[in-house]
């Protein structure tokens, strides 16, 4: 539509200004404003925003939207739904309504009603002069405030975060995880078991709890069953191998028991020569206690197998499954497949290995081949679905196979499928931004009956809880949650989720700069997560790790874990992580004047991203570009750098803003910009954060306010930071007010505890207050 004219080069258009739902949109100012206020948006949202208006209520494929709005470029499913929820938010903002529908496996539509103009109401220059003027008054007394608050001796937007948590202490560690001989029969006998059961229906299955074998007791299972007169049963059924003469297990045995409302009421013992027979009589035994003899019919007889040699595979698959161990199972069930190639559950569970191990594509592929009638492995089918869309970024399919299951499942009374679905909702709802909507997921499978007493699903409950209450900015409760987590789950001696809830909070510890309990975590974590051959969980412990690392001045060790991370997240295709592990690199490279080595990572990533495309690496590749041109002194470049990571939409940009700042010698703006991000940080209650932000203006009231370095030190302090550089500026007040043996013997502890950081300019300072003190 765009066209210049030959004489002037004046842009025409046929249409510059669109009205809709008390929004205005200039296409030649690329301005929109709601009752005459500007409203903000980021460069992709105006062009986003651009289309949809040249395009009212038609429905444009994602296709088209990558070329019209992305030039073409290869783009995830989730970067254009991040964009379009952005805008999506940004409009709700100013006025509650249905803007952009998404219809599935299709595309957008625009919903308003639009009207235009030729010269449609002007927005005159002193118009948005005033806008801007008004803008920067603002700008500047918020900052003030925030200012005084920061400065305030009682300081209570800092030192509050404090009052709601205290620092987990003691947490126990797991013992070494070995698989008892009777485990995989524990393990496979509950899957087997739980199917079977949901074939009689005048028995209904509430709970099935495994329970491993010690030295004390054989591995059993105990069934929380209701009978047709709803009655509570409890049945247990110790599994184990019999062995023969000449001492090798040739056959299986049940020694079975059955409480009804707390009273024993029968018992039985069941020897047979086959997994196929053992669990189908275990079955037919309870349901002939309720006077039903045989099951209802079997609407799909492949969702189990009768060969033997198959289910066999497949319960010792199904024990390494559960371990983590998803690359060994995945022989075992490739095994059980190619005896029976119509066993089901065995795909099923193939399917899930395939996810376990980065490959979603290939599970959904499985996934979508599995077809049956039976409701049991249907429910399982939907909910495995709804994980792997989420992972495939593709919510609107995750969402509507959530939807199946969940109505399944409140059909049947089933609370812990409901609460599994209410969980994987609650990461869905995370990963698209809608943290609320998330936390209320998490409400409903709390409020679901006995959940605190379900110590697998309880903890799982906790732990996603953790990652939604970080989401929203309460890391005092997202540490809370994953205590609670690793508790249900030692409990429940669930050491794999027990781990899995440990490496997350080891990431909320170091966001609040506990490095030693972090490090505990992850260490324990990692070790087991290479001891069942995970690489999810090896590659976020690696990361993990190299982070606690990096922040403690430990660089080569940092080093080492940041080139295990690309490794690993190269060869599973997590490019955004391996982008974020060149740029860790280049900073320590620019730490250590390793100029050369830091030009190679930012060419590494320029290839990632020519590579890879998405907003993540462009924004990590611009971050690394402008650290090169900061410590380069370039201020030209630096500026046209920060520009450019503003439109993207960086966090806490305001951090890099006040550096260029300083770099132009603008003292004054460099402070605005460094309480700007102060009011971000604390707002996240990360203290990592927020010391970053505290430490530059530390270093900035050294030379430009002194006065104000007092105290933000004391501030400092209270955020457990790191002894570098928070150390080293305590030594230059101290000296400043003539405190010398004070300042040296601070200096002197640094440069024992500082690590990579100390540098030769820091040893030049300790020899100064050496001699001053020497004299």
């Amino acid at each position: 539509m765009l066209r210049f004219d030959n004489d002037n080069s004046t842009p025409q258009y046929r249409m510059n200004r669109y009205y809709f739902s008390d929004f205005e949109y200039d296409l030649n100012q690329k301005i929109l404003t709601h009752k005459d206020e500007v409203v903000e948006l980021t460069r992709k949202n105006h062009e986003l925003l651009s289309y949809l208006l040249q395009n009212p209520n038609r429905l444009l494929p994602r296709d088209e939207l990558i070329e019209h709005v992305w030039n073409g470029r290869v783009v995830t499913n989730n970067t254009i739904d991040q964009c379009i929820l952005k805008l999506r938010k940004t409009l709700n903002a100013c006025r509650e309504g249905e803007y952009i529908e998404s219809v599935y496996g299709q595309g957008i539509r625009f919903l308003p009603t639009i009207s235009h103009s030729e010269s449609g109401r002007p927005i005159t220059s002193s118009h948005v002069a005033n806008k801007s003027r008004l803008g920067v008054l603002l700008f500047v007394v918020v900052l003030m405030v925030g200012g005084w608050l920061l400065m305030k001796p009682s300081n209570k937007n800092i030192t509050q975060i404090d009052n709601h948590i205290l620092t987990p202490q003691n947490i126990p560690t797991s013992p070494s995880v070995q698989i008892a001989k009777d485990d995989w029969l524990l393990d496979g006998g509950s899957a087997y078991l739980g199917y079977l059961l949901h074939l009689y229906p005048n028995v209904s299955l509430k709970k099935i709890h495994r329970v491993k074998a010690t030295e004390s007791q054989k591995p059993h299972l105990i069934l929380d069953l209701v009978s047709g007169d709803q009655a509570d049963w409890r049945v247990r059924v110790d599994l184990y191998q019999q062995p023969s003469a000449i001492n090798k297990l040739n056959s299986y045995a049940a020694d079975m028991s059955l409480e009804v409302n707390q009273i024993v009421r029968s018992k039985s013992k069941l020897r047979v020569h086959k997994l196929t027979e053992l669990f189908p009589q275990i079955a037919h035994w309870l349901a002939q206690y309720d006077g039903l003899e045989t099951p209802q019919q079997i609407t799909d007889p492949h969702v189990f197998t009768d060969d033997e040699a198959a289910l066999l595979k497949f319960f010792q698959g199904l024990t390494l499954q559960i371990r983590g161990d998803s690359q060994e199972a995945l022989s075992y069930f490739n095994q059980a497949t190619d005896v029976d190639a119509d066993f089901k559950l065995a795909w099923y569970e193939t399917a899930i290995a395939w996810r376990k191990q980065s490959d979603p594509k290939k599970a959904i592929s499985v996934l979508n081949a599995i077809s049956t009638n039976d409701q049991w492995l249907k429910f399982r089918l939907q909910v495995a679905k709804g994980i792997t869309h989420n992972l495939l970024e593709d919510y609107d399919a995750a969402i509507k196979s959530y939807a199946i299951a969940l109505e399944s499942a409140r059909q049947t009374h089933n609370y812990d499928g409901m609460a599994a679905i209410y969980i994987n909702q609650a990461i869905l709802y995370s990963d698209k931004g809608d943290f609320s909507q998330a936390e209320q997921q998490m409400l409903l499978a709390l409020a679901l009956p006995n959940m605190s007493k379900q110590h697998r699903r309880y903890g799982a409950i906790m732990n996603t809880y953790a990652k939604v209450a970080a989401n929203l900015n309460n890391l005092p409760m997202a540490i809370e949650k994953s205590q609670l987590a690793i508790e249900a789950f030692q409990k429940q001696q669930n050491v794999r989720y027990e781990m899995h809830a440990k490496s997350r909070l080891a990431g909320y510890l170091l966001q609040r700069n506990e490095f030693n309990q972090a490090e505990q975590l992850v260490k324990e974590a990692l070790s087991y997560a290479q001891t069942i051959n995970n690489p999810n969980a090896q590659i976020s412990n690696h990361l993990y790790m190299a982070e606690i690392f990096q922040q403690t001045g430990r660089f080569e060790s940092a080093l080492t874990q940041w080139q295990r991370a690309i490794v690993l997240t190269t060869e599973y295709e997590m490019y955004d992580a391996t982008a974020h592990a060149y740029l860790n690199r280049l900073k320590i490279n620019l730490h250590q004047q390793n100029i050369a080595q830091a030009k190679m990572n930012l060419n590494l990533l320029i290839q990632l991203e020519q590579e890879h495309p998405d907003e993540i690496s462009k924004q990590i590749g611009l971050e690394a570009k402008l650290l090169l041109a900061l410590y380069n002194k370039d201020i030209e470049l630096s500026q046209q750098l920060v520009k450019s990571l503003q439109s993207e939409g960086i966090e806490f940009i305001a951090v890099y803003q006040g550096d260029v700042a300083r770099l132009s010698q603008q003292s004054e703006a460099a402070e605005l910009y460094y309480l700007e991000a102060l009011v971000s940080a604390n707002a996240s209650g990360r203290y990592d954060q927020i010391v970053r932000v505290m430490n530059r203006l530390n270093d900035l009231y050294l030379s430009y306010n002194t006065h104000k370095l007092t105290e933000n030190l004391a501030q400092t302090g209270l955020l457990n930071p790191f002894i570098y550089p928070y150390q080293k500026y305590q030594a230059i007040a101290a000296k400043a007010a003539d405190r010398h043996i004070s300042a040296m013997s601070l200096m002197e502890e640094l440069k024992l505890k500082a690590g990579g950081f100390w540098q030769a300019e820091d040893q030049q300072l300790l020899a100064d207050y050496q001699s001053s003190v020497s004299q």
